[in-house]
């Protein structure tokens, strides 16, 4: 298991149209992908979840990263946040 703490730092936060890029992104790898905000926690495969988070800029999050090989998965995810800035 990877995890990781992230600040988030686009100006809009995670609002939908990255939560959909986010969600599409973790879909293309076998491993489960978590975010955690505030004590809840969210598969970065829902949108739903994602947005129920309330990710907004300057949140803290936790990016966890399980499965058989969540090392690619983890570095494109932790990369793809840290770049967040729409």
């Amino acid at each position: 298991m990877l995890s990781s703490t992230l600040i988030i730092r686009g100006k809009a936060g995670l609002h939908t149209r990255p939560a959909s890029r986010l969600v599409k992104l973790a879909k293309g790898f076998d491993a489960t992908i978590e975010l955690s905000h505030s004590d809840q926690k969210a598969s970065a495969r829902s949108i739903i979840q994602l947005l129920k988070l309330g990710v907004t800029k300057g949140s803290e999050i936790t990016l966890t990263v399980s499965g058989n090989n969540p090392q690619p998965a983890f570095d494109e995810i932790h990369q793809f946040l840290s770049a967040l800035e729409d």
